[in-house]
């Protein structure tokens, strides 16, 4: 049987720290060019755009920002008209302003309103009667 020498278990040992060594060099590679391709700025966008298309509340909150400055700025229009006075300008961007933040704020309350007047509108609609 051979004896074991301090020589033998420093090569042992240099063997093991090698071995560990190369492993460590390999993982640390694979996550070299894993980071490289998420930094790529294509992935980045493609990553930003699914985050948007994804989440349901930047969904709403778009189409109810949309629909809010879009009746804002009909109403206006309609109180407006095509007057030049200052001061039906000025309350028609307040009723703009106003008629938006609505919207924003309580889409749900609006969505009813808006339901309730068109069901009424139904219901006094004239029938034909052929």
């Amino acid at each position: 049987m051979k004896q074991i020498t301090a020589k033998d278990k420093l090569k042992d040992s240099i063997l093991l720290l090698e071995k560990k060594q190369s492993d460590e060099l390999f993982l640390l590679k694979e996550q070299f060019n894993s980071t490289c391709h998420s930094l790529n700025p294509i992935h980045i966008l493609k990553g930003a755009v699914q985050d948007i298309t994804i989440s349901q509340s930047v969904k709403d909150s778009l189409i109810n920002t949309t629909a809010g400055i879009t009746v804002g700025y009909i109403s206006k229009r309609i109180f407006q008209g095509a007057s030049t006075n200052p001061f039906k300008k000025m309350a028609g961007s307040v009723l703009m302003f106003g008629v938006t933040k609505l919207i924003e704020t309580h889409p749900k309350e609006v969505k009813n309103m808006a339901k309730g007047i068109i069901s009424v509108l139904h219901y006094f609609k004239p029938k034909n009667t052929e």
